[in-house]
């Protein structure tokens, strides 16, 4: 399985848009202060990471992306789906 790595610092996902094969786990891990979660931008697109997993400075959540597609997201603490701290997966086959 394919693995990608994605940092979180205050207000902003470090990589804002990645590129991955179907399968490949993605890792985000928190690298500011502040306490951070991930939602999908379309509701039901993925399972959202909440805060308590992203709570502190060094704690980390994955998800694997499966199916091929469009996956943006953001942290609802810092943003909204459409502005702020805002990313985005897309998943090629």
């Amino acid at each position: 399985m394919d693995q990608v790595a994605l940092d979180i610092q205050d207000n902003a996902f470090t990589q804002r848009v990645v590129v991955v094969s179907a399968g490949t786990e993605i890792t985000w891990t928190n690298q500011g202060r502040n306490e951070h979660n991930v939602r999908p931008a379309v509701e039901g697109a993925f399972e959202p990471i909440s805060t308590l997993d992203l709570a502190e400075k060094g704690d980390s959540a994955s998800l694997v992306f499966e199916t091929p597609g469009d996956f943006p997201y953001f942290c609802s603490l810092h943003g909204t789906a459409t502005n702020g701290q805002t990313g985005r997966v897309i998943v090629v086959p």
